[in-house]
């Protein structure tokens, strides 16, 4: 779960996991087209692993100043979603 809290109302938590995976979702469609099951299940997929990545880097006990390596395939959210 992706939850965001508004600056507008931070006591208040709201869950953006949907809308996460729905971007992601309309940007596969938009740009390779192809089985809207597979886009939403790939989407899933993506979204998991970041909140993968997130929870292991937040478990981490030290910090690494070394970056990250990362498959050929990954790219970051903003390079993902947006334009």
């Amino acid at each position: 779960m992706v939850t965001i809290r508004p600056m507008a109302e931070p006591a208040r938590e709201l869950d953006v996991t949907e809308c996460l995976i729905r971007a992601i979702e309309a940007e596969i469609a938009a740009r390779y087209g192809g089985n809207a099951v597979l886009n939403r299940l790939e989407a899933e997929g993506h979204v998991a692993r970041l909140l993968r990545e997130t929870n292991l880097a937040s478990e981490s006990p030290t910090k690494s100043t070394k970056p990250r390596g990362r498959s050929p395939r990954a790219s970051t959210i903003s390079e993902e979603i947006l334009p």
